[in-house]
């Protein structure tokens, strides 16, 4: 298998060994190696359980909905209902009216 250069590398050395890296420590550089090329870091957030509520639209009228979501803000827990209600229902955002967000 051929090793990776980037094209901008003048020198001849392989591209890890241009970083300072050694066999011992390329496979710990940034912490396990998640991806092919790319390491994943998942940072802790603090999340918050909103209850969105409101109505949809469904062929017999307009049904209630309350819906809780962990979610960063207000916005991010509007937003996550939308694309619960839009993947499981397949309704678009104007078929879906939010009348609160609630901590």
């Amino acid at each position: 298998m051929r090793r990776r250069v980037p094209v901008h590398t003048t020198t001849t050395e392989p591209a890890s060994q241009a970083r300072g890296e050694t066999r011992q420590n390329k496979t710990r550089r940034d912490g396990p190696r998640v991806g092919r090329y790319i390491s994943l870091h998942v940072r802790p957030v603090n999340m918050t359980e909103y209850t969105v509520t409101g109505q949809w639209q469904a062929r017999d009228g307009w049904l209630a909905f309350e819906k809780t979501v962990e979610a960063p803000n207000e916005a991010v827990a509007t937003e996550y209902a939308y694309a619960e209600f839009g993947s499981k229902h397949g309704l678009k955002r104007a078929q879906i009216e939010i009348e609160g967000v609630m901590a």
